[in-house]
């Protein structure tokens, strides 16, 4: 049970980091010159990350294609989640290109660690 909550107390960690900063009416300073949609896939590739860590019990199993199915999925849904969210904080609004950036971020991210893990037990 500890080792299920260890898994995905990051996880839940930063889904609320997202929560909260999609809660903000403005960008953070410093960030309103960065393209948006770099920022989204940037930030859920992150999310995905550490979604495939807690699916893999922390990188102790290997990457299948339905772990990063299912880290791509847990990922994409939050982004839509959240872009619904949004759009009750004034002056934000829900952008589909938002979370299309969620999804791409999401998918390199967890592709890429089925990748990474099919190559290292080549290795192995």
């Amino acid at each position: 049970m500890l080792g299920h909550l260890a898994a995905w107390a990051p996880v839940i960690a930063y889904m609320g980091l997202i929560f909260y900063e999609s809660s903000q009416p403005a960008v953070p300073p410093g960030v309103e010159f960065v393209w948006d949609k770099l920022l989204h896939a940037g930030g859920y590739a992150g999310l995905a990350l550490l979604c495939v860590r807690a699916l893999t019990h922390r990188f102790r199993r290997p990457v299948t294609i339905g772990l990063a199915a299912a880290a791509w999925t847990i990922t994409t849904l939050y982004g839509a989640t959240d872009e619904w969210h949004q759009s009750f904080v004034p002056p934000r609004q829900m952008d589909p290109g938002d979370l299309a950036a969620d999804a791409v971020g999401a998918a390199v991210v967890a592709f890429g660690c089925l990748w990474w893990s099919s190559r290292r037990r080549r290795r192995l």
